[in-house]
């Protein structure tokens, strides 16, 4: 489909996702969609480029998501929860401008519910979840599910405190189709799985199916 149409959205972010999975970083950044571009400069260890590359895209005002999670992966909650209420004074104010259900809002959410957990801001880490909480059972009940999804669901179940319903989903997304580039370590909010036998067999998992893709298109395997 990208070959046919390699400028219609939805085949680029497909043939994206494929790169993902396959940890094909450089071929990723040449894609040029800014999130994906993010993750693989952050995989290459060049993560100067990759926060920078996010500042620009939050500066246009498209690219705030992809800002928030940069800098949550370096650890920087404090920011994280600055930077939001910089733009939007309040969560409603959030989704008064991203309706539930908006790309990437699940993901915002999620992220601001997670940086308040880590700052131990209780009320306002149950006010995102709440919201979260209604995308997901919104989502699960008409059945939306897919590999690249099923890793959102986990870490809202994660966060949730329902580990074992969140490791039944990472262990879908693997079975779908989706590995995560073989590594479920680089989101911070797994760390809390870090040492379960059943996390680290989902993760073994996850980079043996990326060798096998990479095999087949005869490409060096990956270790982690």
């Amino acid at each position: 489909a990208y070959t046919l149409q390699p400028n219609h959205f939805l085949a680029r972010r497909a043939f994206g996702l494929s790169l993902l999975n396959t940890a094909q970083w450089e071929r990723l950044i040449e894609l040029d969609i800014p999130w994906m571009s993010v993750i693989a400069l952050r995989a290459l260890g060049r993560n100067e480029e990759a926060l920078m590359l996010a500042r620009a895209e939050a500066a246009e005002g498209d690219g705030m998501n992809i800002l928030l999670n940069q800098l949550q992966a370096r650890g920087d909650n404090e920011q994280v929860v600055q930077l939001f209420y910089e733009r939007w004074p309040s969560l409603e104010a959030y989704l008064a401008e991203v309706p539930l259900g908006q790309f990437g809002s699940l993901n915002t959410l999620l992220t601001l519910a997670e940086a308040h957990q880590a700052l131990e801001q209780a009320e306002r880490f149950v006010e995102f979840m709440t919201q979260a909480r209604k995308l997901v059972e919104k989502d699960l009940a008409a059945g939306f599910d897919g590999g690249f999804q099923n890793t959102r669901y986990a870490r809202y179940f994660t966060l949730a405190g329902d580990y074992e319903r969140a490791l039944d989903l990472l262990e879908k997304a693997v079975d779908m189709g989706f590995y995560g580039s073989g590594n479920f370590r680089d989101w911070t909010v797994f760390s809390v799985h870090f040492g379960d036998p059943r996390f680290e067999a989902v993760q073994a998992r996850a980079i043996e199916a990326v060798n096998r893709e990479r095999s087949k298109l005869e490409l060096e395997p990956i270790s982690t």
